[in-house]
């Protein structure tokens, strides 16, 4: 990480004394893993909410989802995001991500009798708070 100009980017937002901890040799693989979890989590979920066997998948191509949606405004919201010209006030317009988000929070909410998956549940809720916070405030600086 040294010579790297991360800490000068991170000083920006950060004070210095935090950025140090932030990069230092055990904090990063510790927020990679992080991450990791996260993303595995997310995955696991939304397989579940849409009843896909995720370990036996050899070809992603090949699976077939069913979204709760017309197939018109999904063609819709991927031409506007591959354009790049959909925002996040969008988000409610579309149908088919507020029925996503439902079927995904109907798996999350049905696993909170389990104290490790509540764990996990806030993890990712307080990793996405940290995404929004991180976000908004480079939005701020640049």
């Amino acid at each position: 990480m040294t010579g790297s100009s991360l800490k000068e980017l991170l000083e920006l937002v950060f004070a210095s004394n935090t950025t140090s901890h932030m990069i230092s040799v055990k904090a990063v693989p510790r927020a990679i893993r992080g991450h990791l979890i996260d993303t595995a989590l997310n995955a696991m979920d939304t397989s579940q909410a849409f009843q896909v066997d995720v370990k036996h998948i050899s070809n992603p191509a090949e699976v077939e989802v069913t979204l709760p949606s017309e197939p018109e405004e999904v063609d819709v919201l991927y031409d506007r995001l591959v354009d790049g010209t959909f925002s996040a006030a969008d988000i409610e317009s579309f149908q088919v991500l507020n029925a996503i988000d439902k079927r995904v929070q109907t798996v999350s909410d049905s696993m909170t009798e389990q104290q490790t998956a509540q764990l996990w549940i806030f993890f990712c809720d307080d990793l996405f708070l940290e995404h929004e916070v991180i976000h908004h405030s480079l939005r701020f600086l640049f």
